[in-house]
């Protein structure tokens, strides 16, 4: 995949992940790696064929504009090096996570938050554990918590239809009314 070859290459000292991007305005969304900081995720984008596709060209930060001008000067090399798959050394560790109902295992070199996986996944706190009992208890409660938001969502949407329901019998009766009373304006 290669963000880890783009982050050591260019020295990156920002965080590096593989997430998607786009699918905003129809588009279908589609895995890019980002360089970002813990609150912009996407300060660069550089698409899995080693294209950027989102631009930092704010020169208020040196190591970003440095970024730039090194994937500038050589944009056939980035391009090798998002398309060469990443190498790592020593041992790795296995981390569980959740997508659904699935539990998935992934390899890291370093485990947790800033730390990213193998394959790209920012390690956050609460869905990243080395415990994959944790992981599973996280996951059911993420499920429960989805569906008592849901629930909540349809009881509502339920008694706006309702309301609007007694809106549209009281409209109907006031219609009727008006041709019993009024039938000679018809």
């Amino acid at each position: 995949m290669g963000w880890k070859n783009v982050k050591d290459h260019y020295r990156i000292e920002h965080i590096v992940q593989v997430t998607k991007v786009g699918g905003d305005h129809g588009d279908k969304a589609m895995d890019a790696i980002c360089i970002g900081s813990p609150y912009i995720h996407n300060l660069i984008v550089i698409s899995l064929d080693g294209r950027i596709l989102k631009r930092h060209d704010d020169h208020g930060n040196d190591d970003l504009k440095r970024y730039m001008q090194e994937m500038d000067a050589d944009l056939d090399a980035l391009k090798r090096l998002v398309q060469t798959p990443d190498t790592f050394i020593g041992d790795s560790i296995t981390v569980y996570t959740w997508e659904g109902a699935k539990i998935l295992e992934k390899q890291c070199e370093k485990f947790g938050w800033p730390n990213v996986t193998h394959d790209g996944c920012l390690m956050y706190e609460n869905t990243f554990s080395l415990n994959k009992s944790e992981v599973v208890s996280w996951a059911k409660k993420s499920a429960e918590l989805r569906m008592e938001g849901l629930r909540e969502a349809i009881d509502q949407r339920q008694k706006q239809i309702h309301g609007k329901q007694v809106e549209m019998d009281a409209c109907r009766s006031q219609l009727a009314a008006l041709h019993a009373n009024y039938p000679e304006n018809e």
